[in-house]
């Protein structure tokens, strides 16, 4: 049976350079080809990993200035899957946006290496970003 996720990100809006931001949590919701919205459960969080990098005004990846824990698992509240990333930090003022991923790692690709299938990640099966962040600086 297809499905298809739906989610969101929930972020802060402000902060300052080098210091804990407020958590950012992604929420996803399952559904069925008709819209029709799925149960969720622990078993269906198996193999998914979630990550969060920064994204640029312009759009591009900042792959620098982001500091904590970018990849979890999501577990299971309320029948959707959330996943929450709490105490990042972001070592440039600016402006940016979360960018947020979500992996089944256990979808594989078959290649013939000599040791069987491999499992790669897959495309992701969501991509969200939050509203805009602002990071300033200490005034001292």
């Amino acid at each position: 049976m297809e499905h298809r996720y739906l989610g969101t990100v929930d972020s802060p809006r402000r902060g300052m350079v080098n210091e804990p931001l407020g958590a950012v949590t992604v929420t996803l919701e399952r559904f069925d080809a008709n819209g029709t919205a799925l149960d969720v459960e622990e078993v269906h969080t198996v193999g998914l990993v979630v990550n969060v990098g920064l994204t640029l005004e312009d759009g591009t990846t900042d792959v620098e200035h982001l500091e904590g824990e970018t990849t979890v698992s999501p577990t299971v509240v309320d029948n959707k899957m959330v996943a929450t990333f709490g105490r990042l930090r972001v070592q440039q003022a600016g402006t940016y946006q979360f960018h947020v991923r979500v992996f089944n790692l256990y979808e594989s690709v078959s290649q013939f290496s000599g040791l069987g299938p491999a499992r790669i990640p897959s495309n992701s099966i969501f991509n969200g970003t939050s509203e805009t962040l602002v990071i300033g600086n200490h005034i001292h």
